[in-house]
């Protein structure tokens, strides 16, 4: 007696098509991914940089007293006849820079990564400045990581709420602000991320993606700061309808 044994198998059709299926789901899946991981490395980064260098105001406060009692001054900016800023006094800001310099570890005094391209948060392209200053500007260096962190213009010198901004971005060229270029405040005590519920920069106007507001590019994504280090997570490029007192993720 003979038995008939009959093996099924994929015809060279059906294995072609179950390959392009996978290379389509593939092709729409992996990007999505590979932009996920680095938001978190990004993430990551911000997080790191931003402790070190409220170490350094830590430690500089616990030296000299608080950021209000170190002798600021407004910085003095001087206009054209358009209103264009022609000339910049840099003394408070470097004098800030000279106190938490010893407290950390300086690669270079040169931005090591200065970047080719600068964007907002909705990618809206932001021409390069550089002022004219009355004294020789000290008031930023790139950290032992590579991120580079600048001390910004002093607005308020009683720090009240705040005595003036600071901003960081990550090593990459391509500098986009919301997403490797990250601005905070500090007030007498140290730093405090722009973008955090109640701050004058709030989150739902200076941090949504579709820009309802119509923020101008230079300041649009400096309110996605406080989300960054506090959730985690840069969900906000996803979506343009979170806030602190709501919805917390993309659908």
């Amino acid at each position: 007696m003979f038995i008939k044994n009959c093996k099924s198998a994929f015809t060279l059709a059906e294995t072609l098509i179950t390959l392009a299926i996978i290379g389509v789901v593939a092709a729409l899946t992996i990007p999505s991914l590979v932009q996920r991981f680095q938001e978190r490395q990004y993430v990551s980064q911000l997080k790191k940089s931003y402790a070190v260098l409220q170490n350094a105001f830590q430690m500089a406060i616990a030296e000299h007293g608080t950021i209000d009692q170190w002798g600021l001054s407004d910085t003095r900016a001087e206009f054209d006849e358009k209103g264009n800023v022609v000339l910049l006094d840099y003394s408070s800001t470097n004098l800030i820079f000279s106190y938490i310099e010893p407290y950390l570890k300086i690669a270079s005094y040169e931005n090591l990564n200065k970047p080719d391209k600068y964007y907002s948060l909705d990618k809206r392209e932001i021409l390069p400045s550089n002022y004219p200053s009355v004294n020789e500007k000290h008031n930023g260096a790139t950290l032992a990581d590579g991120t580079y962190f600048s001390v910004g213009w002093v607005t308020d010198t009683s720090c009240n709420p705040a005595c003036g901004d600071l901003w960081i971005h990550l090593p990459v060229k391509k500098q986009q602000i919301g997403v490797t270029r990250f601005y905070f405040m500090f007030n007498k005590n140290g730093l405090i991320p722009q973008g955090a519920a109640g701050a004058s920069v709030p989150f739902e106007e200076y941090c949504d993606v579709s820009n309802k507001s119509g923020i101008t590019q230079t300041q649009q994504g400096r309110g996605c700061t406080a989300w960054a280090l506090y959730e985690g997570n840069m969900e906000y490029l996803h979506c343009d309808d979170l806030s602190w007192g709501g919805k917390k993720k993309c659908d």
